[in-house]
């Protein structure tokens, strides 16, 4: 009997044996696909970190270059900073040595400066009476035509008048003939009767000759009125341009010369 019971728990032994064998071989199998996965993963992973490489090398390369380039521009910002503070003192020196120098000179620099004023403000004043000169230089060039223009005007009446009182004394009064063109002073007709010719001249005895007479007297003596107040009002120009000029200046010397 006991050795029935130990047959018994050997094959119950076995049996479960068997049963974690066959566990423990699942397990195992899964983790065989589980290595096989995780090494295809490494793989894969590998490779990337080859290709990552290949281009990490470049950018890495690039780093060490820019690394130094930077360390040699930090050398020379330092050797500027060096140089700039030289400078400055240098400069903070030069500026003391200056205001030393110009401290005995500031009241000729103030006097200096004073004079310039001065001498700009004469230059305003003299530009300014040189414009007034040329203004009052051209209106007496307008008074000397003005000046030439009375004179002519005054010649012409002179003779217009002499000429009027000629024709009074002259010529007399000629009869009006009646003709086929009308009333007319004077009518003749060709001796072959092929045309007619007049003249007319209205004679010194009707009044439309006092009349215009009377007309282009009052228009002269209106004209030369007007002509003789603007040569005043230029001479009294003239004046003040001597005032300003402080000489003599001859008008018509200068108009002629321009």
């Amino acid at each position: 009997w006991f050795v029935f019971q130990e047959q018994q728990l050997d094959e119950k032994d076995a049996r479960r044996f068997q049963l974690k064998i066959a566990e423990l071989s699942a397990v195992i199998r899964k983790l065989e696909d589980r290595n096989a996965l995780l090494s295809e993963e490494r793989n894969e992973l590998l490779k990337r970190l080859r290709e990552a490489e290949s281009q990490f090398m470049p950018l890495l390369d690039k780093n060490k270059r820019l690394s130094r380039k930077n360390e040699e521009l930090a050398h020379a910002f330092r050797r500027m900073e060096n140089k700039l503070r030289f400078i400055t003192e240098e400069n903070m020196e030069m500026r003391e040595k200056v205001a030393t120098k110009r401290r005995p000179s500031s009241l000729n620099d103030l006097d200096q400066s004073q004079e310039e004023r001065e001498i700009e403000f004469l230059r305003l004043q003299v530009l300014e009476q040189q414009n007034i000169i040329d203004d009052l230089s051209k209106a007496l060039e307008t008074a000397g035509y003005v000046k030439s223009v009375i004179e002519r005007d005054m010649l012409l009446r002179y003779r217009r008048q002499g000429t009027i009182g000629r024709k009074k004394a002259i010529k007399p009064c000629k009869p009006v003939v009646e003709t086929f063109f009308g009333y007319d002073e004077e009518a003749s007709i060709d001796s072959d009767g092929s045309s007619i010719s007049f003249h007319t001249d209205r004679t010194p005895c009707t009044p439309d000759d006092d009349l215009e007479e009377g007309m282009i007297r009052e228009e002269t003596e209106m004209r030369f009125h007007q002509l003789t107040m603007e040569y005043q009002a230029l001479q009294r120009a003239y004046a003040l341009l001597q005032e300003q000029v402080g000489g003599t200046f001859d008008a018509e010397k200068e108009v002629k010369v321009r």
